[in-house]
């Protein structure tokens, strides 16, 4: 008896925990879609601390909602991009770049194979990406220009047609990373790690590729490249090489 007593306990435990993160979880929402700028980071960091809490049942719900914000609030708009000063200089909004960080720090240890961060076709140019954990994400035709990169982990990640022109990539680690149409023009490479990335047609024009490490003959053959084009030492060498 006592042993089912015990288990009673327990469950009842069990349901109202559940029920408070049910009733913590519609309150960050709320705070989330606040016009105030410090309780909407009141939500973002509530929802940071339930993914923590409940990870097992709540990470992954967590971090698609806060994806989906920023799809919604920083999405790519070519229109007004266009009417911009080409001069400005560009950082996201205080609340994109917290969920960002966050995004970034996030235990992975929670995720599934088939689950991949959605940040396709945003806006991020300026944005603070510094060690972020971002394996596998999706940034196709994400605006990346400008970003910091510096060591961020980008493992597997999907950047179909991203625009990187003048990011800073040092120390990167793009390794099995898809870069297909990828616009590279000018981004900073040293010290990247590009083993096994796919860089079919990547716009490479100008691009100074010699402190990155891993890269082959046949990646760059595959991007568009042109005479400013700046390869590594050890390509470059086997260049001259098969030429003699």
């Amino acid at each position: 008896m006592a042993w089912r007593r015990a288990s009673a306990v327990e469950k009842t435990v069990e349901v109202s925990r559940e029920g408070q993160i049910t009733e913590r979880f519609t309150k960050a929402i709320e705070l989330l879609g606040s016009d105030n700028t410090a309780i909407c980071l009141g939500g973002i960091y509530a929802l940071e601390r339930i993914a923590k809490d409940s990870p097992k049942n709540d990470h992954r719900q967590v971090m698609e909602v806060l994806t989906a914000y920023v799809r919604e609030n920083a999405g790519w708009d070519e229109a007004r991009a266009a009417e911009e000063d080409p001069n400005k200089e560009h950082r996201p909004l205080i609340t994109i770049q917290a969920i960002l960080t966050v995004l970034g720090r996030r235990d992975r240890g929670h995720e599934d194979e088939d689950f991949h961060l959605d940040l396709s076709d945003t806006d991020l140019r300026g944005a603070d990406l510094r060690q972020t954990h971002l394996e596998g994400a999706r940034l196709n035709e994400a605006h990346l220009q400008r970003a910091n990169l510096n060591e961020a982990h980008l493992e597997g990640a999907e950047l179909f047609g991203a625009y990187l022109k003048g990011a800073v990539l040092f120390g990167a680690h793009l390794e099995e990373a898809s870069l297909k149409d990828a616009h590279l023009q000018g981004a900073d490479f040293a010290d990247a790690h590009l083993e096994g990335a796919s860089l079919k047609d990547a716009r490479l024009e100008g691009t100074d590729l010699r402190g990155a490490s891993g890269l082959t003959k046949e990646q760059i053959e595959s991007a568009l490249t042109d005479e400013k084009t700046r390869l590594p030492d050890y390509l470059r060498e086997e260049d001259e090489t098969q030429e003699q």
